[in-house]
């Protein structure tokens, strides 16, 4: 699949004739990832090895470029680490810190969203990951834009009566630099 998103990616723009129906274009690949399920199938198996996860980065950004990553592959990549083993987590997490900053403002707000439902429910191990990513997306960002989401973020679990204090001071001390 790789090879064919280089190969479709190498020509973006070709004059449009009669004879383009013949070609496969990156528009059409787009299509055929989602109506066969490949982003699905990539994300069961061998997610602990990170030469299998930056294969799966090629065809993820590639969907992303394409305008063809929908909320629910988005929720289908976050769903891939949920109660896994630490490399696994580790290795979703990094891809997500890879590619979100290539995400619309309505792909990050869901992302945020993931964040925050997950943070309800995580263990401290799971935060402490969590914090790190967050973390990570905060550190690079140069316009503000995943500051703001940050803040935001922490300023709804501080006011949320499901987490504890302790918790929300992990989560503000790991942002104090």
């Amino acid at each position: 699949v790789n090879k064919v998103i280089t190969s479709v990616s190498y020509y973006p723009h070709r004059n449009p004739s009669l004879e383009d129906e013949e070609w496969l274009t990156a528009e059409r690949m787009a299509k055929w990832i989602k109506d066969n399920g490949v982003l699905e199938i990539v994300l069961r198996d061998s997610l602990h090895q990170p030469q299998y996860v930056e294969k799966l980065e090629k065809i993820l950004r590639f969907i992303i470029k394409e305008r063809a990553l929908t909320l629910e592959d988005l929720d289908a990549v976050w769903a891939a680490q949920a109660g896994k083993h630490e490399a696994i987590v580790k290795n979703i997490h990094d891809l997500l810190a890879k590619v979100a900053w290539d995400f619309s403002p309505e792909q990050l707000d869901h992302l945020f969203e993931c964040f925050q439902m997950s943070w309800k429910t995580a263990n401290k191990k799971q935060r402490e990951k969590l914090l790190e990513l967050i973390r990570r997306l905060a550190e690079d960002d140069k316009d503000g834009v995943m500051a703001h989401k940050v803040l935001t973020l922490f300023w709804n679990l501080a006011h949320s009566d499901e987490v504890p204090t302790e918790i929300m001071d992990q989560a503000l001390n790991a942002h104090v630099k």
